[in-house]
């Protein structure tokens, strides 16, 4: 945990923020980059546990 940069990246529609989400997917798939999408309307249990991850 807190292991090297922590980035926050905010999106004004849920859309964006999944494209943005797929984008860092495909970034991070080379290296040791994790990302999750977050956002509102969703269940809140597996997105905190993507959080925690």
């Amino acid at each position: 945990h807190g292991e090297g940069p922590i980035v926050l990246v905010l999106a004004p529609t849920r859309e964006l923020a999944v494209q943005i989400q797929e984008e860092a997917v495909k970034f991070g798939s080379h290296s040791n980059v994790r990302s999750t999408c977050i956002y509102g309307g969703a269940p809140k249990g597996p997105q905190i546990r993507d959080l925690q991850r």
